[in-house]
């Protein structure tokens, strides 16, 4: 049986990763995971799934970066460092946990959700980064949100 691969797909905003990674799934017949996952991760996890969509993708730092990869436990909700850590690291660490469980289980593509990061160490783990020039993104975001393009720009600014 051959290990299961593994294609995270890292964006800017306005980029289409979204669909990109949606449509190399499709072709290559495996399932795209998204926004999906923070329902998987919450049910995993026991914490509201609301707590998940508010802290979805928001920026990360390299302190809880360092944090993740020395002192925590895996999936161990109940150990003291779990608990004493702030609720978007909880977060955070609830889906990194999820992300590494679907790794090992099943060819996937993965968008967003700091993927990359949880599967730094999976050999297994082909990782893309889609972008595109800064107009295009704006137009995009216009179109598919019916915004004008003073405010595709701002959001593009603030999302990213």
């Amino acid at each position: 049986m051959s290990k299961p691969l593994v294609i995270t797909i890292g964006r800017e905003y306005g980029s289409a990763g979204r669909e990109i990674g949606r449509k190399l799934a499709a072709d290559m017949g495996i399932k795209c995971y998204d926004k999906e996952l923070l329902a998987l991760a919450s049910k995993e996890s026991g914490m509201c799934e609301e707590l998940f969509h508010n802290h979805d993708e928001k920026p990360t730092n390299s302190f809880l970066y360092s944090l993740v990869m020395d002192t925590y436990s895996g999936g161990n909700y109940s150990s003291a460092p779990f608990l004493d850590m702030p609720l978007n690291h909880k977060v955070f660490l609830a889906q990194f946990d999820t992300i590494k469980k679907i790794a090992e289980n099943e060819s996937c593509v993965i968008v967003g959700r700091c993927a990359d990061y949880a599967l730094a160490s999976n050999p297994d783990c082909l990782n893309i980064f889609v972008h595109a020039e800064l107009e295009d993104r704006i137009k995009w975001v216009s179109k598919r949100n019916d915004i004008t393009e003073n405010k595709a720009k701002d959001l593009i600014q603030k999302t990213d």
